[in-house]
């Protein structure tokens, strides 16, 4: 007589089971990686919008300065009479 070495064999409803719980924990695992990949995106996206808001603050201050040049050097040095205080 030989004695089976092998492993011990589950009965079938324990080894679904132990299926089910795998699958479901692969499950887990796999929204958490794409919770975690949807976050990171969004901190990215949230970091390009900030930098371009920053870049278009720069940019308007330029050109408000810019447009203060002009309207300063623009500007009549004399009032015309036809603005002049009565």
């Amino acid at each position: 007589m030989t004695q089976d070495h092998s492993e011990p064999r589950t009965r079938p409803s324990e080894t679904k089971r132990l299926q089910r719980r795998a699958a479901k924990q692969e499950g887990r695992a796999r929204r958490a990686e794409m919770m975690l990949d949807i976050q990171a995106k969004q901190e990215a996206r949230h970091e390009q919008l900030e930098n371009l808001a920053a870049r278009l603050e720069t940019r308007v201050a330029r050109l408000e300065a810019r447009l203060s040049r002009l309207e300063t050097a623009l500007a009549p040095q004399h009032p015309s009479p036809a603005e002049a205080p009565r």
